[in-house]
C-alpha cells in the first residue's frame, strides 16, 4: 500500500481544484490559441483520441464479483509484457479499448503503489451504451485488450499546513465508490480527519462493501432499503464550515449536495459525475455533413454528439463531458467537441 511519504511526494500541491472543468479547459484552450496567434506560431496538430494514444497492452489477471448480486464485476489487469504500468493518483481514470473497438472510461480503484496491476469495478447497465455489457460478457481472465495512460479529472489534492488538517467528508453513491476508495487509503496514510457516507439501494448492490467497512468507524453506510433515499441531511451530517467534500455518485445526489454546500461558507466541494449534466440554456443549431450535404438539427436541450450518433452511430466517443477528446472533430474554425460545444453562429459544417 502507499505510504504517507509516497502520497505527499506524488499529490498536486494545491487543494483547490476546478469546479467546472469543461469551462476552464475551454478558457485555457482559447487563451493558448490567442497567444499563438499573437506570436504567429502554428498550433500543434490535434491529439489523437486518448484511447489510441499511449496504448498499453494488458490482460485480465483476475476477475471477481464486487457485489453479492453479481451486477458489479471487479477486474485486475497487468501488462502482457510484464513492464510496470504508469503511475497514477487517487481519482484517476483510464481509457479502455475493448475487444470490439469500443472506447470506455473507468475509475481506478486499486492501490496506486502497485505498478504491476490496475483494478476497475464495472456495473452492468443493461439499457446502457454497451460497454459494461461487453466487459461483463467478454473480459474474462486471460483476455487481452488495450488501455490508455491514467488521467485525473477528480484529483485528491492535499496542500501544506494548515490545510492538511481540514476535515474531509467523502460521499459515494453506488459505483461512485470507485474513485473514492483510493482516496480513503490516502487520507488514512496521511492521518487526515476524514469520514465517509456510502449510500446505495441495499447491501447486495453496494460494490466493494467489505473493503469499505474494514475502515471501521470512519465509515457510515446508508441503505435506501432501510432508511429511504439519502438526502443532503444524511450525506452532510456533522460536517463543519471548514470541511472539504469529495462526492461521486448519481447526478441527483451530486446536485443536491452542491446546492447545500453552496450555502456553507468555507466548505469546498469537489465532485465527479459519471453521466453528463443536463443542458441548461442551450441554443438550437444546425450541422451540415459536408460529405453528403445532409443537414441535421440539434435541439436546445440535446448535445451535438447525441444527434450525430443517431446519424453516424460509429463515431468515437467516451466521457461525454468534454475532457477525453475522443469525439473531437476539426472544423475550419478550429476543434469542435460535439459532446459539449455549441457553435456561436447556430450552424456548423463537419467533415462527415
Amino acid at each position: 500500500m502507499s505510504t504517507a511519504a509516497d502520497i505527499r511526494a506524488a499529490i498536486p500541491p494545491d487543494l483547490y481544484g476546478r469546479h467546472d472543468r469543461d469551462r476552464l479547459l475551454r478558457a485555457v484552450h482559447l487563451a493558448v490559441q490567442a497567444m499563438m496567434a499573437l506570436l504567429r506560431v502554428s498550433p500543434p496538430p490535434p491529439p489523437t483520441p486518448p484511447a489510441r494514444r499511449d496504448r498499453h497492452p494488458v490482460r485480465v489477471a483476475r476477475r471477481y464479483d464486487a457485489t453479492p448480486d453479481g451486477t458489479v464485476v471487479a477486474l485486475e489487469f497487468e501488462r502482457t509484457d510484464g513492464v510496470p504500468l504508469p503511475a497514477w493518483h487517487p481519482g484517476a481514470h483510464i481509457d479502455l479499448t475493448l475487444p470490439s473497438g469500443t472506447y470506455r472510461q473507468y475509475s481506478l480503484c486499486g492501490d496506486p503503489a502497485d505498478r504491476h496491476r490496475y483494478r476497475i469495478a464495472v456495473r452492468r447497465i443493461d439499457n446502457g451504451r454497451g460497454g459494461s455489457r461487453e466487459i461483463h460478457a467478454r473480459l474474462t481472465e486471460g483476455v487481452a485488450f488495450g488501455i490508455g495512460t491514467p488521467r485525473n479529472a477528480f484529483p485528491f489534492a492535499v496542500g501544506g499546513d494548515p490545510l492538511t488538517r481540514r476535515p474531509v467528508r467523502f460521499i459515494a453513491g453506488g459505483i461512485g465508490i470507485t474513485p473514492i476508495l483510493p482516496m480513503l487509503h490516502a487520507a488514512t496514510a496521511l492521518e487526515l480527519p476524514w469520514s465517509l457516507v456510502y449510500a446505495g439501494r441495499d447491501r447486495a448492490s453496494l460494490p466493494l462493501l467489505d473493503e469499505i467497512e474494514s475502515f471501521g468507524p470512519h465509515t457510515s453506510v446508508h441503505l435506501d432499503s432501510d432508511h429511504g433515499t439519502a438526502t443532503p441531511a444524511h450525506l452532510l451530517t456533522g460536517i463543519t464550515d471548514n470541511t472539504i467534500v469529495y462526492c461521486c455518485g448519481p447526478a441527483p445526489m451530486i446536485d443536491a449536495v452542491k446546492a447545500v454546500t453552496a450555502t456553507m461558507p468555507g466548505v469546498d466541494l469537489f465532485s465527479e459525475r459519471f453521466n453528463p449534466p443536463p443542458i441548461i440554456g442551450g441554443e438550437p443549431f444546425d450541422i451540415t455533413l459536408t460529405r453528403t450535404g445532409e443537414v441535421i438539427h440539434v435541439p436546445a436541450d440535446r448535445s451535438a454528439l447525441d444527434i450525430l450518433l443517431e446519424h453516424r452511430p460509429h463515431l468515437p466517443y467516451s466521457c461525454r463531458q468534454g475532457f477525453c477528446h475522443s469525439c473531437r472533430l476539426d472544423t475550419a474554425d478550429g476543434p469542435f467537441q460535439p459532446c459539449v460545444d455549441r457553435p456561436p453562429a447556430r450552424r456548423i459544417e463537419l467533415d462527415l
